[in-house]
């Protein structure tokens, strides 16, 4: 049967979304999920709004080693709703200083819609005979934005340590000193 919507929308922009929820839950840590509770039992909007998130990123310590002298060329990677921000490369060390803000948007009409920040650590090693320089995956904090203070403007709250795991269930392997500030995707830091 044909489809009737096929040359129906002379503007693309105007053709619409599909909205699709997904969620992660461990039932083994926390118990069975009811979906009868928070965002699941709201309505969908239309078109998802933007929200711009600051991280600020200042140090980290005890980061593991990745290279043959003991230290690590450590840098950080936070990924948006598209692309993927980066910090400078701080080398020959395992308790770097960043100091640095990296902005992010995010697809979210609300702070309870934002994802986790998923921040991951990285060593960088130089590419050999003018090639690219690769990268070794350190560890990672995923910081869920419920459980972070943050600061709705230009206020730079005090900064928090944040542990990093290589994985979910290792233990910590370093820290990360960190603030965030959420805003609407209009405001200008």
């Amino acid at each position: 049967m044909p489809d009737p919507s096929i040359n129906a929308v002379k503007e693309t922009h105007m053709a619409g979304l599909c909205g699709i929820r997904i969620s992660i839950h461990n039932v083994t840590e926390s118990g069975p999920y009811t979906w009868d509770k928070g965002i699941w039992n709201t309505r969908m909007s239309k078109r998802p709004g933007n929200l711009k998130a600051r991280a600020y990123i200042y140090q980290c310590r005890d980061l593991p080693s990745a290279d043959s002298d003991g230290t690590s060329d450590p840098f950080i990677v936070i990924t948006d709703s598209e692309i993927p921000q980066r910090t400078i490369t701080i080398e020959d060390n395992v308790n770097p200083i960043f100091y640095q803000a990296l902005d992010m948007m995010y697809e979210a009409n609300s702070i309870d819609e934002m994802p986790p920040f998923i921040i991951d650590c990285y060593d960088e090693d130089p590419g050999i005979l003018g090639s690219k320089p690769s990268a070794d995956f350190l560890n990672r904090a995923i910081i869920p934005v419920k459980s972070i203070k943050y600061s709705e403007g230009d206020t730079i709250l005090r900064p928090e340590w944040y542990p990093l795991k290589l994985n979910a269930k290792s233990p910590p392997s370093g820290e990360i000193l960190m603030s965030f500030a959420i805003v609407a995707d209009d405001f200008r830091f």
